[in-house]
C-alpha cells in the first residue's frame, strides 16, 4: 500500500511553545520572506512546517516552497495601452 506523508503543521502558537521563542517572534518571521520557506496562509491563520522551520534555524539548505503568484507576468499588447 502506498502511504502518503504529511509534514507536520503546527500552528503559531505550538511552534512559539517548541522551540522557546516568543509568539510574536514566529508570527513576525511567518509574515516575513524569509518565512515562506516553511510558511503556508490559510485565511487569516498561518501554519509552520516544523521540520523547514527547524531545519531554517539549524542552517540548513532549504529548496524554496513555489509561490503561485511568481508566475503571473505583464503580458504586452500591440496597439493598446502606452
Amino acid at each position: 500500500m502506498n502511504e502518503n506523508t504529511f509534514p507536520e503543521m503546527l500552528t503559531i502558537a505550538k511552534a512559539a511553545e517548541r522551540s522557546g521563542l516568543s509568539e510574536y517572534a514566529v508570527r513576525k518571521l511567518a509574515r516575513s520572506r524569509q518565512g515562506r520557506s516553511f510558511t503556508v496562509k490559510l485565511g487569516t491563520k498561518y501554519l509552520i512546517n516544523w521540520g523547514r522551520f527547524s531545519a531554517f534555524f539549524n542552517c540548513e539548505a532549504q529548496d524554496p516552497m513555489p509561490d503561485p503568484c511568481r508566475r503571473i507576468r505583464p503580458v504586452q499588447i500591440e496597439g493598446v495601452g502606452r
